[in-house]
């Protein structure tokens, strides 16, 4: 159990994992979803309400589609039988915020604890 990894809004940090098999079972590719970042305390909590700064909408499940994670062998000779970890990008900071606690924004708050989303994965 990972406590304190949280996005901004302060849902807990997520990632998809499709195990693999074959010659592919034990190799990865991790990948670590996009998303920017926010540029002050007040971007970040504006950012916390939105798909970039929370999981809260987010399913148990999700369809991997980048080419990346194709399971086809003919499409994607490399990786198609590998470990795929999706790491979602919710913390505005490239996961670097090693933060326990929120920080007050007006009358909001916003968490910085990209790092532990990262420790957790």
């Amino acid at each position: 159990d990972y406590p304190e990894a949280r996005c901004l809004d302060g849902t807990q940090g997520a990632y998809y994992f499709r195990p693999g098999y074959g010659d592919g079972a034990k190799k990865f590719l991790l990948f670590h979803e996009g998303g920017g970042f926010c540029t002050s305390d007040e971007d970040c909590l504006a950012r916390s309400y939105g798909y970039l700064g929370s999981t809260r909408w987010d399913h148990y499940q999700t369809k991997l589609t980048h080419p990346f994670f194709n399971t086809h062998q003919d499409v994607n000779p490399l990786l198609h039988n590998w470990n795929f970890v999706y790491v979602r990008y919710c913390d505005g900071g490239y996961w670097s915020g090693t933060r326990t606690a929120p920080v007050a924004v007006g009358s909001g708050q916003v968490w910085y604890s990209g790092q532990h989303i990262l420790d957790a994965v």
